[in-house]
């Protein structure tokens, strides 16, 4: 499954896949320039361990917001997504070996 993602991605012709992964790149880069592996394993140790306990206590509230964050969330993607395409996917020119293959 890795492997045809890297074979995807090398080949440059998907530019969403092409995004996501620099992007998913570029996360980690800054958060493992932050912290340290054995911190950043302490760190999901406690919370694996805290996060189940405390949803128990509070499920109605963390439902109820989850709930919202979800709503706006689904808001803010579809309003990114018309941004990206009208403002940088427009712009760009797709190569005419990439375009024969798609008609």
């Amino acid at each position: 499954m890795t492997a045809g993602y890297g074979y995807r991605l090398a080949k440059g012709q998907e530019l969403p896949l092409t995004l996501k992964a620099s992007i998913a790149l570029y996360a980690a880069a800054k958060i493992g320039a932050i912290c340290s592996v054995l911190t950043l394993l302490y760190t999901t140790v406690v919370v694996a361990f805290a996060v189940p306990k405390l949803y128990d206590m509070n499920k109605e509230k963390i439902d109820e917001h989850m709930a919202k964050v979800t709503a706006k969330g689904k808001e803010l993607l579809i309003e990114g997504r018309k941004v990206l395409n009208e403002k940088v996917l427009s712009k760009l020119k797709v190569p005419e070996d990439v375009a024969k293959k798609t008609e």
